[in-house]
């Protein structure tokens, strides 16, 4: 048993969402959640556990270790929606964590307003809005008229990028990629080692990185100098 993450971005604020249960199988993946979190965005970041059915003690202490983790970068961590008791005793050295009732809570105690900016998620994410997707969810406007289907300005950047590995090769989505050095995954133990086969990269804004899952590690963000077309 083990989790499924949903990241997304508002102004100066992060949302990490987990869903399944955060158990000592499932710590790995929370850790690179939060190694994924760290990496995009800014600002105070909240743990949303809404679709969370429950967590462990092993669970408990990996949430409190990313709160250290963050905020040692000026990034306070508060809970939403937590199981069990509604509380988190954190472990020595840690700091106290805020938790509100639910997510539309903690939104409101940030100011955020508006829809997320930008949005990264497991492969798995549950399809099934939760009460926190559903409540914020405007009704249909029915008397709208069609409107006509363009390309953003954001989408055609994207088409403009070219993308190279290390050796100048150009790369496309769904590329397979091998690593030439080996990779610390930042915020996690996890180690990727030269020749590494990783498959299906993403393209992103940004020219120099590429986003990928590997067995381990889901949502990661890998610089293109070390990766070479596989």
């Amino acid at each position: 048993m083990t989790i499924e993450w949903r990241y997304t971005t508002r102004p100066g604020l992060g949302v990490l969402s987990l869903a399944g249960y955060l158990g000592t199988e499932a710590i790995g993946r929370f850790t690179g959640a939060i190694g994924w979190v760290r990496a995009r965005g800014s600002g105070p970041v909240i743990l949303d556990l809404t679709r969370l059915r429950g967590w462990s003690a092993d669970g408990q202490l990996a949430v409190s270790e990313a709160a250290r983790r963050l905020a040692a970068e000026d990034r306070p961590l508060h809970l939403a929606a937590i199981p069990a008791d509604g509380s988190l005793v954190p472990a020595d050295g840690h700091p106290a964590t805020t938790v509100h009732g639910d997510l539309a809570s903690a939104l409101a105690a940030h100011g955020a307003t508006g829809t997320a900016q930008r949005q990264w998620r497991s492969d798995a994410w549950p399809a099934t809005p939760g009460p926190a997707d559903t409540c914020r969810r405007p009704p249909p406007d029915t008397t709208a008229p069609p409107q006509r289907t363009t390309t953003s300005t954001k989408e055609r950047n994207m088409n403009d990028i070219v993308v190279k590995d290390s050796n100048g090769t150009p790369l496309s989505d769904g590329d397979s990629v091998t690593l030439v050095k080996d990779l610390k995954v930042k915020g996690t133990s996890e180690t990727l080692k030269r020749g590494t086969l990783v498959k299906n990269i993403r393209l992103t804004s940004r020219p120099g990185e590429v986003e990928c899952n590997t067995k381990k590690v889901k949502g990661l963000v890998l610089k293109t100098e070390f990766l070479k077309k596989a």
